[in-house]
């Protein structure tokens, strides 16, 4: 792959609110479930709710996309256990039809998962993604028509809705990584959570001794 400089990457902005209808396959109590979160070479996880075959977390997670067109980021349903981690159902969600700065909901239905289990989840490409046209006229407001491919004259059919965007969610903070990234010499470099914060250390240098 082509290497894509940090500063012109997008930043997805990603709450994993609830899950329900898990099925619960253990022999001993119900099932403890987690999600894991992958995008690229990034891998996040979420707290796991013991005992909870529809689980509520509402926590959040930021990542970096490159390339927003070919970019999916892949949700897998755990259960904890205390060998062996047990995947229950996993989905991979392209971000390529998110909104420039709108929150999108979802409801995910699992692949691979024995019952009707769904993931609620909200996503933002916070400074990527499609815009939307300016609001049409008064006159304008009749639906929109596709015309169907083939001869002319040919019978037409209203477009699909375009999907509104939903309120942002409360408090979003998304959750700090175990360690930091730090580069330093004429700049600082300094990657937390996916996010890069740079500041010139040239201003705070002190200036050279004269020779002689």
């Amino acid at each position: 792959l082509p290497f894509v400089p940090w500063y012109s990457m997008g930043r997805l902005n990603v709450r994993v609110v609830q899950a329900k209808g898990l099925d619960d396959d253990q022999t001993f109590g119900k099932a403890d479930p987690y999600v894991k979160l992958r995008c690229g070479n990034r891998e996040y996880r979420t707290t796991t709710k013991n005992n909870d075959q529809n689980p509520v977390w509402n926590e959040d997670f930021a990542f970096m996309i490159a390339d927003d067109n070919a970019v999916q980021i892949h949700f897998d349903l755990m259960n904890e256990n205390v060998l062996v981690d047990k995947k229950y159902g996993w989905y991979p969600l392209s971000v390529a039809e998110l909104y420039r700065g709108e929150w999108t909901e979802k409801w995910l239905l699992f692949y691979e998962h024995k019952g009707c289990g769904e993931l609620n989840v909200m996503l933002q490409a916070q400074d990527f993604g499609k815009l939307r046209e300016e609001d049409p006229k008064p006159e304008d407001q009749d639906a929109p028509v596709e015309e169907a491919a083939g001869e002319e004259g040919a019978e037409s059919k209203p477009a699909a809705p375009v999907a509104a965007p939903v309120a942002a969610p409360e408090n979003f903070n998304p959750a700090p990584e175990s360690a930091a990234v730090t580069i330093q010499g004429d700049v600082t470099i300094n990657v937390v959570n996916n996010i890069t914060n740079v500041s010139n250390n040239t201003n705070n240098m002190a200036p050279p001794a004269p020779a002689f």
